[in-house]
C-alpha cells in the first residue's frame, strides 16, 4: 500500500512529510463539494484499490460562527459532510480491495451533544464547543451505520478516541487561558502530559494502542 495523504495546503503537508518514502500528496478541501468530488475521481482514475481511509481533518474551535459557502457551520461541514461525501464517492475503491477499513477520528467531545436536529448549523446562537462536540457526535453514528449497511462489500467502520493532545495546533485553537484552565498546559504554557487523564504527546497520540 501506497500512503496517499490529502490537504487542503498540500505544499505544507508535504513539508511536514518530508523525509517519509512513498508518499504522495493531493489537493483535498472537506469544505468545498467540488474539491472533494476531484479527488474522487483521480483516485478512481489511478485503479488502486482503496484499502484504509482514515477520515482525521478537523477544523480548529472558533469564537464566532462561521459558515461554508453553502451556508453549513464549518465544523460540521468540514469534520462530518465533507468525510460523508469522500467515503461515499471512495465507496468503489473500497470495494475493490475486498477487505477495507474506514476509520473516523472522532473524539470524547462526541459526549457534549448528540445531533441538533432542530438547529444544526447555529443560527439561534453559536457555540463552539457544542458545534466540535456534534461533529464528532456525527462521527460515531456514520461510522455505526457504515459498519451495519458495507460489511457485504468488505467494508468496516471504526470510530476512534485518540485522547487529549494539547500541543497540537488543534487543540491550541482554544486559547492559552482555556488550555491552562483545563490543566492541559502549565504555568509556562508547556504541554501536560498525562496518559492516565488521556492527555497524550503527540507522539503517544499517533500510537495504535
Amino acid at each position: 500500500m501506497r500512503p496517499s495523504p490529502s490537504a487542503r495546503d498540500p505544499d505544507r503537508a508535504a513539508q511536514a512529510l518530508e523525509g517519509i518514502e512513498r508518499v504522495e500528496v493531493e489537493r483535498l478541501d472537506l469544505l468545498d463539494p467540488a474539491s472533494i468530488e476531484a479527488f474522487a475521481t483521480r483516485y478512481a482514475a489511478s485503479g488502486r484499490p482503496l484499502h484504509i481511509l482514515i477520515n482525521n481533518a478537523g477544523v480548529p474551535l472558533h469564537e464566532n460562527l462561521e459558515l461554508d459557502a453553502r451556508g453549513y457551520e464549518t465544523q460540521f461541514a468540514a469534520n462530518h459532510l465533507g468525510h460523508f461525501q469522500l467515503t461515499l464517492a471512495l465507496q468503489p475503491a473500497l470495494r475493490a480491495a475486498g477487505r477495507a477499513r474506514v476509520v473516523n477520528l472522532s473524539s470524547g467531545g462526541h459526549r457534549l451533544t448528540d445531533i441538533r436536529w432542530d438547529d444544526l448549523h447555529f443560527a439561534t446562537g453559536y457555540q463552539s464547543f457544542l458545534a466540535y462536540g456534534q461533529s464528532k457526535t456525527a462521527n460515531v453514528l456514520f461510522a455505526v451505520e457504515l459498519d451495519r449497511r458495507w460489511p457485504k462489500d468488505g467494508i468496516h467502520g471504526y470510530a476512534v478516541h485518540l485522547g487529549i493532545i494539547p500541543g497540537t495546533s488543534l487543540n491550541s485553537s482554544v486559547g492559552e487561558e482555556q488550555l491552562r484552565a483545563t490543566g492541559l498546559i502549565d504555568r509556562n504554557g508547556q504541554p501536560v502530559v498525562d496518559p492516565d487523564r488521556g492527555i497524550k504527546n503527540p507522539q503517544q497520540g499517533a500510537g495504535t494502542e
